[in-house]
């Protein structure tokens, strides 16, 4: 909750564009666990101030092209905060060691 507050505040306060990558929740439910405290994440979204990258179930036939969207949202220079949650679930289910990040 702390680095949901941390961004929603940021994107309040000073309009910064922030990024949430989630490993552990869907979008849906991000959402409406933090209207529920009174943070309505989907509001910012819609202002373009918030993007959320919802990486619950990732199969291990599209571990690159995940890989390669978190880089891009992380190296764009408007993109200021960036969180992410509970990266160990991301090879979950992977027989197969995952393959080291290539750039291109």
């Amino acid at each position: 909750m702390f680095s949901a507050t941390f961004l929603y505040n940021g994107a309040i306060k000073f309009g910064e564009k922030r990024v949430y990558v989630s490993f552990s929740e869907t979008k849906s439910e991000f959402y409406r666990q933090m209207k529920m405290l009174g943070m309505n994440f989907k509001n910012l979204e819609e202002k373009g101030l918030f993007k959320f990258i919802d990486l619950v179930t990732v199969p291990s036939a599209t571990i690159q092209k995940e890989i390669d969207l978190l880089m891009s949202e992380i190296a764009r220079p408007d993109s200021l905060r960036f969180n992410y949650r509970y990266i160990k679930p991301f090879g979950q289910g992977n027989d197969k060691n995952i393959p080291p990040y290539n750039a291109g």
